[in-house]
């Protein structure tokens, strides 16, 4: 790639063209990308990601414009851990990454940065951003007050910052640390905004020691006072093992978090969900509700979601079995996913679970999961939920479909195909959020050699499963 002048560099990095069937941002490259998404608060979508140690910020708006010209590059030396990003709530946002010196392929002096950008691609920060206490690799949730959490994770620790909207720390200079036991072999923590300035934050244990992972909770105040007990409350602390773990608002302060909840024999794996009340307490049974009534062996990181049903409860949606779930031959071509419901009591609504998708006529790639590569959940603001999943195959297979409050399929069967490349070997990294109005946005990476020379789609739905985004517009070059 020519990377003589800066603007070339941006013009052929976030250079964006609006599609017959959504928007693509191509990036001439032959490695993977590292992109992280947040709404914008108005219908449009912020995309930052790593290239070859590169970090560059986009905003595309609620009519599929692009917003920020040819793009914004955030680092000044290498970017050591990919940009993350939130919304201030206003169309403007909040970026953090991590900058590090490289030399013989070794990497020292590492630094965290953070930038705010207004909605029209100003940085307000300078260039470079300001820096951080801490090295630790970051990620940032809204704090629902014009501000900012930052989640700093670094071996076992797990520290929180937040800043106000002109990047003040808000809980000084050593944040607060939530845990010193957060197990190295597990995933990332999951967090969210309490409602009134704090945070609520769930992890991935291992204080118990052995070969099995816990879940802990714990809540921060506006004010960065620990409210629950010291290193966390305990969510689930099973005989064996639990991970990937999912969080979203019960509407009322506390939070839902839902996870993997592992068992010695594979084939009896199940999904758990847990509702905690503002005051840490577990208001479901202990080790929270087993949501899928038939065990599933087909769970990896990004093959489950969960949204809020607007009512206490939450939709959520997982893979199934390879075999044994009751499909015909023909169906185990695509599996498909299946999804329940959870009522604010923690009692399950659908009699039968609802089954998305399994009628798509497709084949899926030899050892690719069973077809499935990844699934997320979005409210739809009238107490059901859109879900995506993505497909392996030879062809285009993102895929939306509707679920109304009582597990009704409201699209068309099979649901609604998100994006339009059909030579895509892979859609990777798949990121939903809510519009606001009842649709959703959605980003994914198409790769057309299995995770190379990939693109970067980006589409939003409407209500009743159109596509928004559909104006033929070149925007570069």
């Amino acid at each position: 790639m020519n990377k003589k002048p800066i603007l070339m560099v941006l013009a052929l990095m976030i250079n964006v063209v609006l599609l017959v069937n959504g928007c693509v941002m191509p990036w001439a490259h032959s490695k993977s990308l590292y992109l992280d998404t947040a709404s914008d608060g108005l219908g449009g979508i912020l995309v930052v990601l790593e290239d070859e140690n590169e970090a560059y910020g986009q905003r595309i708006d609620s009519e599929g414009n692009i917003r920020w010209g040819d793009g914004i590059k955030l680092n000044t030396i290498q970017c050591w851990h990919s940009p993350q990003v939130t919304g201030d709530g206003s169309g403007g946002a909040f970026i953090i990454w991590c900058e590090a010196e490289e030399k013989d392929g070794n990497y020292s002096n590492f630094v965290t940065y953070m930038q705010k950008v207004t909605p029209d691609g100003e940085i307000l920060w300078g260039q470079g951003g300001k820096p951080v206490p801490g090295s630790e690799l970051p990620f940032i949730v809204p704090d629902g007050y014009g501000g900012a959490i930052i989640i700093q994770m670094w071996r076992s620790r797990i520290q929180l910052r937040r800043i106000d909207s002109e990047g003040n720390l808000m809980w000084g200079e050593k944040g607060v640390t939530v845990c010193t036991t957060r197990s190295t072999t597990g995933g990332d923590p999951v967090a969210l905004a309490d409602g009134t300035g704090g945070a609520i934050i769930a992890w991935e244990d291992d204080r118990a020691g052995g070969p099995r992972n816990d879940i802990y909770a714990q809540r921060v105040n506006s004010e960065g006072e620990i409210i629950w007990q010291e290193d966390g409350i305990p969510v689930s602390v099973p005989c064996y093992g639990q991970n990937i773990l999912r969080i979203v608002s019960d509407g009322s302060d506390g939070a839902i978090v839902a996870w993997k909840y592992n068992n010695r024999d594979p084939s009896e794996n199940h999904v758990h969900a847990q509702r905690l009340s503002p005051d840490g307490e577990a208001l479901w049974q202990e080790d929270g509700v087993q949501v899928n009534t038939v065990p599933s062996t087909n769970f990896y990181p990004h093959t489950f979601g969960m949204a809020s049903d607007g009512a206490g409860g939450a939709i959520i949606a997982w893979p199934p079995s390879r075999s044994g779930d009751g499909l015909t031959s023909e169906e185990e071509t695509l599996l498909g996913l299946r999804a329940q419901r959870v009522d604010s009591e923690g009692k399950l609504q659908w009699p039968e679970e609802a089954r998305l998708f399994i009628n798509v006529n497709v084949s899926g790639r030899s050892g690719s999961r069973g077809g499935m590569l990844g699934t997320s959940v979005v409210a739809d603001s009238s107490g059901g939920a859109i879900v995506i999943g993505v497909f392996q195959s030879t062809g285009p297979l993102p895929r939306a479909q509707k679920l109304s409050p009582d597990g009704e399929l409201l699209w068309k069967i099979g649901g609604v195909q998100l994006f339009p490349d059909p030579q895509a070997k892979s859609y990777e990294d798949l990121q939903v959020m809510s519009d606001g109005s009842g649709g959703a946005l959605v980003v994914a990476e198409a790769g057309r050699k299995f995770r190379y020379d990939e693109k970067i789609y980006a589409q939003r739905i409407d209500t009743e499963g159109g596509l928004l985004w559909k104006d033929e517009v070149q925007v570069y070059p």
